[in-house]
């Protein structure tokens, strides 16, 4: 299922309600617009996000030496198997004239000449 996480209403994070407590606390804190508390940033670095609740009983060792077992493993039928992906309509985003500076040849870019 696919999300838009638009969560941030007047300086307050809101998740789907099916989010467990531990996983809100996770993100609210990765996701802090106050980069001075935001995990990751502060004097413990990654070790703030590999201690948080949300990742309680993880063998970081195992799994860098991928020995962690996967509660799923779906079956693919070859490196191109996209079967288990929904399938949408895609949108084309709506693209404005990007300023002449950013482009080395000088010429605004349009949605055309990027697709």
């Amino acid at each position: 299922m696919l999300y838009s996480l638009s969560i941030w209403v007047a300086g307050k994070p809101r998740f789907p309600t099916h989010f467990a407590k531990e996983l809100r606390d996770l993100l609210k804190n990765l996701l802090q617009p106050d980069i001075t508390k935001r995990y990751g940033m502060l004097k413990n670095g990654v070790s703030d996000i590999k201690d948080s609740s949300f990742f309680k009983g993880m063998d970081w060792i195992a799994l860098y030496h991928r020995e962690v077992a996967t509660e799923h493993t779906p079956a693919i039928k070859g490196p191109d198997d996209a079967s288990h992906y929904e399938v949408y309509q895609e949108v084309r985003a709506e693209c404005c004239m990007l300023d002449r500076a950013v482009w080395p040849s000088g010429l605004p870019l349009c949605c055309d000449a990027l697709w």
